[in-house]
């Protein structure tokens, strides 16, 4: 067990990440992002302080926007700010390719607000396996 009555998920030996004592209370200290389930790997994780270092920006329609804001944050100074286009495919979209370790149990955190009436938010997930 680690320190706080939870189990200690850093000292596992793992195939394909290198662990740390403790990485996740750290994490949660620190104030990342990844604060409500210090179980598990973290892979991504993007505040979007960097600009669009690691994702993939696309849209379409009139008056669709994908830019980086600092009016809205859930942690750090930047969000996103997706809007859907007015005609066409009426959508505005941020994608990551990750290279995928290990076949095995996965999960995903986001955090998002909405301002204004929408008609679909859509998270998807492609595992691609080579054929």
């Amino acid at each position: 067990m680690g320190k706080h009555g939870k189990p200690d998920w850093g000292m596992q030996v793992k195939s394909t990440v290198y662990t740390l004592d403790e990485l996740s209370e750290l994490a949660v200290r620190l104030g990342s992002e990844v604060f409500f389930d210090r179980r598990g790997d973290v892979l991504l994780i993007d505040n979007f302080e960097n600009g669009r270092t690691m994702s993939f920006w696309e849209k379409d329609g009139a008056g669709s926007e994908v830019v980086i804001t600092a009016d809205h944050a859930r942690s750090g100074g930047y969000s996103t700010k997706l809007v859907g286009g007015s005609t066409d495919d009426l959508y505005a979209d941020i994608s990551y390719r990750l290279t995928y370790p290990v076949v095995s149990k996965f999960g995903f955190e986001t955090h998002f607000s909405i301002p204004t009436q929408f008609d679909r938010i859509e998270f998807t997930v492609w595992y691609y396996t080579g054929t």
